[in-house]
């Protein structure tokens, strides 16, 4: 579990002290925000540990939500573009991002995060057009409880191209000497080869690198009864706030499983409303994530023994996702 690196810090506009517009570097990917490229903001607001430097901004009255991603707030020097210059870009006064979205539902229309499908109109996660809050855990659901919704997983195993042909999905190749994604991925994330950005430690563009894979937008859930679970519990030595938290959990995984959303260069993770938020770390004390890093590392430790204890989810849309965008 993800809570501090490379987990996603959820911060709320009723905290947000002043605005700050928002400008993408010149390696990053780009903005959705138009012309209006303003947002609610705190100066000290951070994004979560890791390379990654994300986090979420969420208005509570309207489900609005701004993801950022490749937040420089030190090292802005990357935003020194011609273009940005042009645009009135303000060095160490306006932001310095990669990627900047407002959640736009499929028909361009503002997502209100609480009732919207999950789906957007570009794409927020490596599976796709997905909003940034859609499969993420949140801090109010697990103190009500429960997570009644599938989580992310963030894998290193992601499936990856040349994408297939259509006449290539029906045959063995797929999967093996070319790619897919399934629904609800909207898109072949990596439909060229490996994840390039992983460098030395990224997959071979091989056959038998690709079919140790995964497709991205593949469901998983956990098949073990409520005793199983709390045996699984006793047997980690859980008590009080951290045996709760760790069955909300389980119990989640179990009855709505996991959806492989993600690349990571690493291993796999599923990532959730993180501590860098300072608010945030004191809610998870309150749930026994006392040491957010090593809880993170260990807090399912022994929940999955062997491969009987999973069962894989067939999409409901049969049609293979094949391309890019």
């Amino acid at each position: 579990m993800a809570f501090d690196a490379y987990s996603t810090p959820v911060y709320s506009t009723d905290d947000a002290t002043t605005t700050v517009r928002i400008y993408t570097a010149g390696w990053g990917y780009g903005s959705n925000l138009g012309a209006n490229n303003s947002i609610p903001w705190n100066p000290t607001w951070e994004p979560a540990a890791g390379s990654d430097l994300e986090m979420i901004i969420t208005d509570p009255r309207t489900g609005t939500e701004w993801g950022l991603w490749g937040v420089q707030k030190i090292n802005w020097s990357s935003c020194f573009t011609l273009e940005n210059l042009l645009a009135g870009w303000r060095a160490g006064v306006d932001l310095c991002v990669a990627t900047a979205t407002i959640g736009k539902n499929p028909d361009g229309s503002i997502a209100n995060a609480t009732t919207s499908t999950g789906f957007s109109q570009a794409a927020g996660r490596g599976m796709g057009a997905i909003l940034g809050m859609a499969l993420l855990p949140t801090l109010d659901e697990i103190e009500k409880g429960s997570i009644n919704h599938a989580l992310n997983m963030e894998t290193y195993g992601t499936m990856f191209g040349p994408a297939c042909t259509p006449a290539q999905t029906v045959t063995s190749a797929a999967g093996v000497d070319c790619g897919f994604a399934v629904a609800p991925a909207t898109r072949l994330e990596w439909w060229n080869g490996p994840a390039a950005e992983c460098g030395s430690v990224a997959q071979q563009n091989t056959s038998a690198d690709r079919a140790k894979t995964v497709p991205e937008g593949m469901r998983f859930a956990l098949d073990m009864s409520d005793s199983e679970i709390d045996s699984w519990l006793d047997r980690r030595g859980y008590t009080g706030a951290k045996r709760s938290t760790a069955r909300i959990f389980a119990v989640a995984l179990r009855d709505y499983g996991w959806i492989i959303s993600d690349t990571t260069c690493w291993d796999s993770s599923m990532s959730v409303e993180g501590v860098a938020n300072p608010k945030a770390r004191t809610r998870w004390s309150r749930l026994g994530i006392t040491n957010p890093t090593s809880d993170g590392s260990t807090l399912l430790d022994g929940l999955i023994t062997s491969e009987s204890r999973v069962r894989t989810l067939e999409s409901t849309q049969g049609t293979l996702v094949l391309n890019s965008r």
